[in-house]
Order: C-alpha cells, then structure tokens, then sequence
C-alpha cells in the first residue's frame, strides 16, 4: 500500500519555522550563488549614489531612537528582539556593502517618520490583542 505523498504545507506552524530558518541559513552560507535581480542592482546603485552624494542622511540606530523618542514620547517601545533583529539586518547590510547598512537604518527611520506623521489617523491599541 502507497502511502500518500506529504508536502510543505502539512508541516506544523513550528515546523515550517523551522525549514524557513534552514533555508535562510543554506543561502546566507552562500550569498555570492543567490541571484540578484537586474533591478535590484540598478537599485543598490540608485542608493550608492545618493548615498555619496548625501553622506550625512545616514543614521546609526542609536540615533534613529534617540530621533524618534521625543516624538513617541513614553509610547516608543523597542522590543530587544526587535532590537536584535535590526542590528543582525545592520550587519548582513554592511557586510554586503560598506554603507548598505546605513541606508538599511536610514529606511527604518524614514518608515518610523511615517508613523509619527500619521499618528492619530488609526486607532491606536494599548496591547497586542487589540484590546483599548
């Protein structure tokens, strides 16, 4: 008797977790064989050179913080895995290219902006189940 076939998609939440990881894990262990698009390129040059041209619109994240508390006031809360997981992205950015991951940072204080300039437009919630 044939047992049916079993796929991706029958894994477990913490199971296919886990293969993202692996598979993420494989590829980093390999960056120079993952293709990159040629938009991608013609991206990262439409940054280098802004980036050169602009040396001072980059950030580190302590200012990115430090920039966005005041107007967050008490309501800025970075988890530390949060925390984590922007420095990791820091230095896969950098180690990419040299400045790639201040731009990365610049891109997270130009999103956080957007959130202070909207603040009020949404409901805001005081916990993670949405509970005011």
């Amino acid at each position: 008797m044939n047992q049916p076939e079993s796929s991706i998609f029958d894994l477990s939440p913490a199971e296919k977790l886990q293969l993202v990881e692996d598979l993420w894990d494989d590829l980093a262990s390999t960056p120079g064989a993952v293709p990159v698009h040629e938009w991608q390129k013609q991206e990262l040059a439409r940054r280098k050179v802004n980036l050169q041209n602009n040396p001072a619109s980059t950030l580190s994240w302590e200012d990115v913080k430090q920039k966005c508390a005041p107007a967050m006031g008490a309501n800025l809360v970075v988890a530390p895995e949060a925390e984590l997981d922007l420095t990791e992205a820091y230095i896969w950015y950098e180690a990419r290219r040299v400045g790639l991951g201040e731009e990365f940072l610049g891109s997270v204080d130009a999103c956080l902006e957007r959130i202070l300039a909207s603040r009020g437009a949404s409901p805001s919630f005081t916990n993670r189940t949405g509970e005011p």
